[in-house]
């Protein structure tokens, strides 16, 4: 489809090339100029039609119009190829680029390049001096196809600084709405207490739900409020995890429980979360107590708009800066979209209950859609990705090929099916394969990373990450599901990742009940075991 401003700049072409060939007099093509130019001031004032609704057209299709037409014609009457004003062109073809488009601007360029031949010929006087001087003529032709390639790089240049700002701009909306999120969340029940759970302080909904009459601050947690579990029986620092929130420093969700309030017994869910000191050590620990009912349906929904605005975003920096190959940028941007990401799943995992629905899956399809999804990653940290299933899985592959080839055929599990939630596995899987990748840039002899199946038994299914050039002892294993990796991010390139892919893995891999280790010797692989029997 023909564009507006492509139309005005070939009338205004086909006008200035009518002048020259019916050889307009010098002093009509001055003044015309001079009109044109008081107009182009006048249009310049956006304050005198801001109030017009006519405004927006006159932009798209006169401005463009006139402001071409009054540098062709100031060109071609003060010497054409040899005038002095020759440069406008060039300007005008790069500002043309910044505010429309690339191919605007090269339409633009082509056609006061035909204006200026057809100039040159039918003018006797620069025909002459064409004939005399035609070297000037041709290095002028060559500076426009230079101006090309020049105009296509900083457009880019400068749309990727306006998607940047963009990002930046959509991730203070994000930033507020999370604050909005949090603020609206203050009618739970938040307590907070030190380690030996005497609590310190609460907020005003504990003190207008809880049915302890008076001050409970400095009382034990548990003689202050009563919750129970199904049975009936009080809850205890076992029942509620409260060791292991101690043990692990990480965030625990307790459920089945049920809080006594002055409204009556309500089923509740308590998220347990310890808070350290600057040097890592638990100083205290809040406890977050919600209705269960309204924590199932907390999903912060509000966000999903900017976040599908800010993926949408993303996606272009990263197209942008791959045509542009601006190699770096590029990996900027998928880098910068992956932490956030991380950051919104801890967060989720952090703020809601786990759910997971189980169904029975096939882990070889689950792993080719975990290596198309992280393709573009290694790809572009020069990491080979691949899938491989021992060659003796015949018939695995020829389930594969009849499934694919009818997508409407009703068949059995295949070997390789496991009861798992396919959402939290496959997250489990692309976080491991981060690190991997991640850990094998810039490894001499082709880096690769693999995801390969093995079956351990007629329940066990091994699926194995890696390997990775990377050697590391028996007391660094767990530093791979630290957040952050403590010492492992200064010794490894760890420190392009999130910090939080290993923490999300272990974490989301304790709630399916998985086990997860990492193999250390000549190479590390991470192994995850899964059976063909339910997880708890």
């Amino acid at each position: 489809m023909i564009s507006a401003n492509l139309v005005t700049f070939f009338l205004s072409s086909a006008l200035v090339l009518s002048l020259v060939y019916f050889k307009a007099s010098t002093t009509i093509v001055l003044q015309f100029i001079a009109v044109l130019l008081i107009l182009l001031l006048l249009l310049s004032k956006r304050m005198i039609f801001s109030q017009l609704k006519l405004y927006n057209k006159l932009f798209v299709y006169i401005l463009p119009f006139l402001s071409s037409l009054f540098v062709q014609l100031l060109v071609i009457s003060t010497g054409g190829f040899y005038s002095p004003f020759l440069i406008l062109i060039h300007l005008y073809t790069l500002s043309a680029s910044f505010l429309l488009k690339v191919t605007t601007a090269i339409s633009f360029l082509i056609l006061s390049l035909i204006v200026l031949i057809a100039a040159t010929f039918l003018n006797p006087t620069l025909r002459m001096v064409f004939r005399q001087d035609p070297g000037s003529v041709i290095l002028y032709v060559i500076s426009f196809m230079v101006i090309i390639p020049l105009a296509s790089y900083l457009t880019r240049t400068y749309h990727l600084k306006d998607s940047i700002m963009k990002i930046l701009n959509e991730n203070l909306e994000l930033r507020e709405k999370r604050e909005q999120s949090i603020l609206s969340g203050l009618t739970e029940l938040v307590i907070v207490t030190d380690v030996t759970l005497k609590i310190i302080s609460y907020n005003g909904a504990a003190e207008k739900y809880l049915r302890a009459p008076g001050d409970i601050s400095g009382s034990q947690l548990l003689s202050a409020i009563s919750l129970k579990d199904d049975s009936g029986v009080d809850a205890t620092v076992d029942s509620l995890s409260i060791n292991k929130v101690l043990e692990n420093k990480i965030t625990y969700l307790v459920e089945g429980f049920y809080l006594e309030t002055k409204a009556g017994r309500v089923k509740v869910v308590v998220q347990i979360k310890p808070i350290t000191n600057l040097a890592g050590i638990i100083t205290q620990i809040a406890f977050v107590i919600t209705d269960a009912k309204a924590a199932g349906t907390q999903d912060h929904s509000d966000l999903e708009i900017a976040k599908k605005r800010q993926a949408i975003i993303f996606d272009n920096l990263r197209k942008m800066a791959g045509s542009a190959h601006l190699t770096s940028i590029e990996m900027q941007a998928i880098l910068l979209a992956k932490a956030e990401q991380d950051l919104m799943l801890v967060q989720e995992l952090e703020d809601h209950p786990f759910k997971k629905v189980t169904s029975y899956q096939d882990l070889v399809e689950i792993c080719q859609q975990v290596i198309a999804q992280k393709k573009e990653l290694a790809d572009l940290l020069k990491v080979q990705l691949q899938f491989i299933l021992p060659k003796e899985e015949v018939a695995e592959a020829a389930y594969l090929d009849l499934r694919k080839s009818d997508l409407s055929l009703t068949l059995p599990p295949s070997d390789f099916s496991v009861p798992t939630d396919p959402g939290w596995l496959r997250v489990i899987l692309e976080k491991l394969i981060d690190i991997s990748i991640f850990l094998e840039f810039k490894q001499p002899n082709n880096p690769s990373v693999s995801i390969s199946l093995k079956k351990l038994d007629k329940q066990t299914i091994l699926v194995s990450i890696g390997p990775t050039g990377l050697q590391v002892s028996s007391e660094d294993k767990q530093e791979f599901f630290k957040e952050y990796y403590g010492t492992l991010s200064t010794r490894t390139n760890l420190n392009l990742a999130s910090g939080l892919e290993g923490f999300i893995a272990k974490v989301v891999a304790g709630e399916l009940g998985i086990p997860l280790e990492v193999e250390t010797g000549n190479n590390l692989i991470f192994n995850l075991q899964l059976t063909r029997g339910v997880h708890v």
